[in-house]
């Protein structure tokens, strides 16, 4: 039996063939529209312990070497999941796991690069409302464990540079 990360990276021992990986693909994209459609619905409904469970699966697919329907909307429940504050503490292991896209960003209008900036800004968005929260004393409605805000803070702080290049990068652009 093949782990996550082995199931969708075809990391494992043995053979792994394009066609398993088609099937997977045609299988992981509708479940994962739906996913993304029932986290958009609250909140509350985000919170469910499925959301929770899927998080090992979600980051074994953005393992994938080619980028695909499932990583795309993975990326969209992974952003959905982090605009409630949720799935917070799985910020760093994300970016180390994004980080080798954005690299090799290209011209393709397949590539992903746009979705994993896009979850780079959410992530520097939650940083900074706990930040923020954190100077006014005001309580957070379910405050995550300090461990949590900490590994948030430095989310937001190894990001916040590269955005600030980022934004000089397009506005030399113009």
């Amino acid at each position: 039996h093949k782990s996550s990360r082995e199931q969708y990276t075809g990391t494992g021992t043995g053979t792994d063939t394009g066609i398993e990986r088609s099937e997977f693909c045609k299988t992981a994209t509708p479940a994962l529209q739906l996913l993304c459609i029932i986290a958009r619905q609250s909140r509350d409904v985000a919170q469910l312990e499925l959301f929770e469970t899927i998080i090992p699966d979600l980051q074994a697919i953005l393992c994938m070497s080619e980028e695909s329907g499932p990583q795309k909307w993975s990326l969209i429940l992974l952003r959905t999941l982090l605009q409630y504050g949720l799935s917070l503490q799985h910020t760093q292991s994300i970016i180390s796991l994004a980080t080798p896209h954005i690299t090799v960003m290209s011209d393709d209008p397949h590539k992903l690069s746009a979705e994993y900036l896009t979850l780079f800004a959410r992530i520097c968005d939650c940083a900074r409302a706990y930040s923020a929260q954190r100077k006014e004393n005001v309580e957070i409605r379910a405050t995550p464990d300090p461990e949590v805000l900490d590994n948030l803070a430095m989310s937001g702080i190894w990001l916040s540079s590269s955005v600030k290049t980022c934004v000089n990068s397009l506005a030399s652009i113009r």
